[in-house]
């Protein structure tokens, strides 16, 4: 049998200015999504509550301009909270919500908890859930870059066998949260709700604007039964745009270590997720947990020095990563990664003690950013202080090409020297301990940018949350097709090859004259595509 020949298979794809979708194969970035943005609608899932008096929500609002903004809870023509405040340039502004008002509690009912932010200018966004050694925070995505359609990325829930009434161990859980009214959305839960619909059973509600839907899984304090669990997988698929948050209520990392914690991040939409991935150890942490998800049937992952791992839609693959090891994860259909810190008990000798669980959405590592304005947390003197938080230290991980890492500075200050090589060639990344308070990441002159998360440790305390997410749409040439910028595509003799655009832009211009989503190609050839 003589060996097959291949054809060159070149694709070119341009889009226009309108800024709703941008990729190319040489890359050609005319506009660019972030988390920053002037509107924002999110809500806060239900955290334990040890003391009501110290239970707290925050709304952290960043700006590289001094501008004003706006934050009101509930309904758009009824909402119980409502005012106004500013923000200087390149700093941030911390708000405390009355929890009572804000936050979501039970599964499956509505609840008019949404919360609506407006700025003047583009601003970022952090939502913080606090209670004593319970807590996580999340980056919120501007109202621009959300989607229809989205996968939950949790943990299993573990009731504290010593104390079960103590809401420890309580749910996995996800929260819808409605931008538009009459807006419908269908469910499908991966385990048994509170409520008891079924595993994989679809349910539709319809909710307006400001409404919020939370979801939570089979729940029986004192005793693990036999559905409850974790509700990682789960989709849910709207006919507008809603954000959608997931995590759990509280539970430990891995599921049968000490101790508990909350776990909330907003998860972006399945067509911005992505196909290679880098991770990068938590500073301090012997090991990490990670999480890759899949949207697709017959998804193939690999993760460097690992066996191929073949996934179906809504199933995920865990695994551990040494530190200070660091790892590729590389997919032929976008996945969701997810990096959690472990339980206290986990890292008890390395650390002294300190840590709890935290949940943090990985960039793909084709979503870079130029700016990040965030903010750290320090010890209060009691539960009462400003501060809130019992962290005794901060740190935050960047990821950059290497040949960016001159052009990095953390407020104002060049940090190369921070930078060691990652185990993919030509990425380097930092760990760098950062004080309470206000800070800057920028690329000063370089064409790429960096991914970057902040975290902080204290006690049996911990929070973490990724400063940015660049949600550039990318144009997804169909299943098991690697495409990384400048590649050129291999196509059998003979063999046809499916060109899939994606769902997300509103019209499609193929070289062929096609305007469906989808072209088959069977010649060699330079192809090229306008979408919007």
């Amino acid at each position: 049998m003589q060996p097959r020949k291949y054809l060159k298979l070149i694709i070119v794809l341009t889009v226009n200015l309108n800024c709703y979708g941008i990729v190319t194969a040489q890359e050609n970035n005319l506009c660019h999504k972030s988390t920053e943005g002037t509107e924002f609608w999110f809500g806060f899932m239900e955290n334990r509550i040890y003391n009501a008096d110290y239970h707290t929500v925050l709304v952290t609002v960043s700006s590289r301009k001094s501008t004003n903004f706006k934050i009101t809870v509930g309904l758009p023509n009824a909402p119980v909270y409502n005012r106004n405040f500013s923000v200087s340039a390149n700093s941030a502004k911390t708000v405390e919500i009355p929890w009572i008002m804000a936050e979501t509690f039970g599964s499956e009912s509505i609840s008019n908890t949404g919360i609506h932010i407006t700025a003047d200018d583009p601003v970022s966004v952090y939502a913080t859930n606090w209670d004593p050694n319970s807590s996580d925070n999340s980056v919120i995505h501007p109202v621009a870059n959300l989607g229809n359609e989205y996968f939950a990325m949790c943990y299993e829930p573990r009731v504290d066998p010593e104390n079960p009434l103590s809401g420890n161990g309580r749910n996995s859980q996800f929260l819808v949260v409605v931008t538009e009214d009459n807006t419908t959305i269908r469910i499908k839960p991966s385990k048994v709700t509170d409520q008891l619909a079924p595993k994989d059973s679809i349910f539709e509600i319809v909710l307006n604007k400001g409404q919020v839907f939370q979801v939570q899984s089979e729940n029986d304090l004192g005793t693990h039964l036999s559905g409850q669990g974790d509700l990682t997988g789960s989709q849910v698929v709207a006919d507008k745009p809603v954000a959608f948050f997931s995590g759990a209520l509280s539970t430990t990392v891995p599921n049968w270590h000490c101790c508990w914690d909350h776990l909330y991040e907003q998860i972006p939409p399945v067509q911005s997720w992505g196909r290679r991935y880098l991770t990068v150890p938590l500073k301090t942490r012997s090991a990490d947990l990670f999480r890759v998800l899949a949207a697709k049937n017959n998804t193939t992952v690999h993760i460097s020095g690992e066996p191929l791992i073949y996934l179906n839609v809504g199933e995920f693959h865990e695994f551990e990563v040494q530190a200070p090891e660091t790892k590729r994860i590389l997919s032929d259909n976008p996945v969701l990664v997810a990096q959690f810190s472990q339980s206290n008990s986990v890292d008890s000798a390395k650390t002294g003690g300190d840590g709890d669980p935290f949940m943090i959405i990985l960039n793909p590592a084709d979503r870079l950013i130029k700016t990040a304005i965030f903010q750290t947390y320090g010890i209060p003197n009691n539960f009462t202080d400003p501060d809130y938080f019992g962290i005794q230290a901060n740190y935050v991980n960047i990821l950059t090409p290497t040949s960016e890492i001159a052009n990095i500075t953390l407020n104002g200050q060049p940090v190369s020297s921070e930078f060691k090589s990652h185990d993919e060639n030509s990425w380097s990344f930092a760990q760098i301990d950062i004080p309470k308070g206000t800070h800057i990441i920028e690329n000063i002159t370089g064409n790429e940018g960096f991914m970057a998360f902040v975290y902080g440790f204290g006690g049996l305390e911990s929070y973490g949350f990724n400063v940015g997410y660049n949600f550039d749409l990318q144009l997804d040439l169909g299943e098991n097709i690697v495409f990384f910028k400048r590649d050129t595509l291999l196509l059998c003799r003979g063999d046809e090859l499916i060109l899939d655009a994606g769902p997300q832009f509103d019209y499609y211009k193929w070289s062929t004259l096609a305007t469906a989503q989808t072209i088959t190609v069977n010649e060699e050839g330079l192809y090229w595509l306008e979408a919007g």
